[in-house]
């Protein structure tokens, strides 16, 4: 009997000139990076949720918590990190109706990032379960540019299990 049970990660970016050209959904751009760590901290909140537990330490990451990362740090990602490396760094609550989750063994998150948000090196990307401190769930390093106003940026995390 084969186990399985293994991660697998896929972050997408796309890319908008404008609030105009996003509304439009015109992007110039759209990458994709495959791939991530899943940081020791993060995986310990996953069982503790997992289990039921119901502390106030064990924030779900929902709509109302949950936030995708971006930041400026080169650093490599490793296990024991708590937080993205870089000295700019922006948290981004979740857009209407996500995560989506209960199917396709998979849950997706989803942020826009405004004009006036996010506007430095996108090097480093994550998960958090709070718009700061909490817990970061997993770390991907990779240059994806610099954001400028007034762009608009989204990003999608999705992490399967199969």
């Amino acid at each position: 009997m084969e186990e399985k049970g293994t991660p697998k990660t896929k972050w997408i970016i796309k890319k908008y000139k404008s609030p105009e050209d996003w509304k439009k959904g015109k992007s110039y751009a759209s990458e994709t990076i495959e791939g991530n760590l899943l940081l020791e901290a993060g995986v310990n909140r996953l069982w503790e949720l997992f289990a039921g537990e119901a502390t106030a330490t064990a924030t779900a990451f929902n709509n109302s918590n949950a936030h995708l990362c971006v930041g400026d740090g080169t650093a490599a990602a490793a296990t024991g990190q708590t937080d993205l490396q870089g000295t700019n760094k922006t948290r981004k609550g979740m857009d209407s109706g996500y995560p989506t989750y209960g199917s396709g063994m998979k849950i997706t998150f989803y942020s826009t990032f405004g004009s006036a948000e996010a506007n430095h090196g996108w090097q480093e990307f994550g998960v958090a379960n709070a718009s700061s401190g909490g817990v970061l769930f997993d770390r991907k390093v990779e240059d994806k540019g610099t954001k400028a106003s007034p762009e608009v940026w989204t990003l999608q995390l999705e992490i399967s299990l199969s």
